[in-house]
């Protein structure tokens, strides 16, 4: 018996009908696609697309401080590991290239459009250029003479130890051993922290360990030192003497006390007053001018007594003037002499 060929065949040897032919062929591209296969995972298809995913946030704008470099540069190799880590090398220059600002692009304006006409603009050599430029190459030296003079003083451990740190990265000493980290850290502590902590470090601890107990001790006397603050602002104050016992009882109201609780008895009155107030002095006397004088004083609105414009007679602070008098004193072993005599006597009529 002949083996059927298949259901294009008809039996009687015909070729099919065109409709059953249009069937057979879609029925056979439906089973074996002619395009390019997809796949479920979408890693894959950004890996041969090479778009940036956004699980980071955007990197930060670059203007040139010199005190944000190296940490702009670190968020920026992070960006790009994470987010950029498909894409070519030209797009994760063009990326950090895009976030330069201010000082920063103008002076590597030139640098890039050198290297971008040959073709060798690379991240790395973008980050280069930005050391160059910006960075300064004596921080190692820098760091290092400050770790001799760091001090925690009155700060709290966690605000020294933060500065501390920050000086070991820039000295290079994120691999130091941990017996060097200790030897730069243990000097600067304050002087109640490291008598505090005597006992406390074991001999076979980490660097990380003994910082860890250090905070903790730090912590406590922190705690301590505030709640002895508040226990001493409770207490009463220190003028009023200390406790001296009960006050003594006695049989009598009206009988005296004992001569270290006896009150000092106040101040007499004093019977008389001084003439004189200390620290005032006596108003001065004007001067007595003759008859023309008082004319011109007169004639030109001044005050009568002392001749000044600011006031009238009436007002004037100084006293009348006196008028002289001479008056002849014989003394026998001396001889004749003429002495003046103030006549404390004021005749407005004569002299105003």
């Amino acid at each position: 018996m002949q083996a059927q060929e298949g259901p294009a065949s008809s039996p009687s040897g015909d070729s099919p009908p065109p409709w059953l032919q249009a069937l057979l062929q879609s029925i056979a591209n439906m089973s074996h696609p002619s395009g390019p296969t997809s796949t479920p995972n979408s890693d894959v298809t950004k890996a041969t697309t090479g778009v940036p995913t956004k699980q980071l946030g955007p990197l930060a704008e670059y203007d040139g401080n010199r005190d944000g470099l190296e940490t702009w540069i670190a968020q920026a190799q992070a960006k790009i590991e994470i987010d950029y880590s498909n894409c070519s090398d030209s797009t994760k220059f063009y990326m950090l290239h895009n976030r330069l600002r201010g000082e920063a692009a103008k002076q590597l304006q030139p640098w890039v459009q050198a290297v971008v006409d040959v073709g060798e603009a690379t991240m790395d050599g973008l980050i280069q250029q930005l050391r160059l430029s910006f960075g300064d190459p004596h921080s190692t030296e820098k760091a290092m003479r400050k770790l001799h003079r760091i001090k925690q003083s009155s700060r709290t451990f966690m605000e020294y130890f933060t500065e501390f740190r920050k000086l070991v990265l820039e000295a290079g000493g994120a691999n130091w051993p941990d017996t060097i980290k200790n030897g730069y850290l243990e000097p600067g502590l304050s002087q109640e922290l490291q008598n505090r902590m005597i006992g406390h470090k074991g001999p076979n601890q980490t660097f990380e360990e003994y910082c860890s107990d250090l905070k903790r001790v730090s912590d406590q006397v922190e705690a301590f030192n505030l709640r002895n603050r508040y226990f001493l602002s409770r207490k009463e104050p220190s003028d009023r003497g200390s406790y001296r016992g009960p006050p003594p009882r006695f049989e009598n109201a009206r009988e005296e006390q004992t001569p270290w609780r006896k009150a000092s008895p106040p101040p007499e009155d004093m019977d008389w007053q001084p003439a004189v107030k200390i620290g005032t002095t006596r108003p001065r006397r004007a001067q007595w001018v003759d008859k023309t004088e008082l004319d011109r004083r007169r004639g030109q609105g001044l005050c009568m007594r002392c001749g000044d414009s600011a006031h009238f007679a009436k007002d004037c602070p100084h006293l009348p003037p006196s008028k002289p008098r001479q008056v002849r004193l014989a003394k026998a072993k001396e001889g004749p002499r003429l002495e003046v005599e103030m006549d404390t006597e004021f005749n407005e009529s004569e002299n105003e």
